[in-house]
């Protein structure tokens, strides 16, 4: 109990951390970039996986994941150049994934993750975060749409990190056993 009281209490820290400084004066990259105010999604995801082990999360909600898909997609329309950008998607994002994994979730197994499609995203996703970075950074400089930017650094940046797997993470995954 002292753990997910822990995990919750740290997330809303974050999350009110994050503003806090916005307020403050910080710079956007710091608020948008900094360990301690993106900690809440890792300490959220920390959370429900402590009510799902602890067997304290009921599952039947099927209409929380269409509610958490539609709450992720609000926030890929957010334009860049605001504040909401570096404050409100963040929290919008974490919020919807969240939503569909628990909405999605049942007896133990989450619907639709355990699918091929999504092991092959789920393995590559971080690279796919790393990777979208220099591109969308890249794009921004140009008179481009930010829905261009967005399809663009959505193709590159997973393109780039299938290569990337590919290259450079499996081979170096081979070696973990010598």
């Amino acid at each position: 109990t002292q753990l997910l009281a822990l995990t919750v209490v740290a997330a809303v820290a974050s999350t009110l951390l994050c503003f806090a400084l916005w307020d403050g004066g910080a710079g956007m990259w710091r608020v948008y970039f900094g360990t301690d105010t993106r900690a809440s999604a890792i300490l959220v995801g920390c959370t429900l996986a402590l009510l799902v082990h602890r067997g304290r999360i009921v599952f039947q909600h099927c209409w929380l994941a269409p509610v958490g898909a539609a709450v992720l997609a609000a926030s890929c329309i957010v334009p860049d150049s605001s504040a909401a950008a570096f404050l409100l998607v963040p929290v919008f994002a974490t919020v919807g994934a969240t939503c569909m994994i628990w909405g999605a979730a049942s007896e133990g197994t989450v619907g639709g993750l355990e699918t091929r499609p999504m092991q092959w995203v789920g393995k590559r996703s971080y690279g796919i975060y790393l990777w979208h970075i220099p591109v969308a950074q890249a794009l921004y400089r140009t008179d481009a749409g930010w829905q261009v930017v967005a399809l663009v650094t959505l193709v590159s940046g997973t393109s780039l990190a299938a290569l990337s797997w590919r290259y450079v993470e499996e081979p170096f995954l081979r070696l973990k056993n010598r």
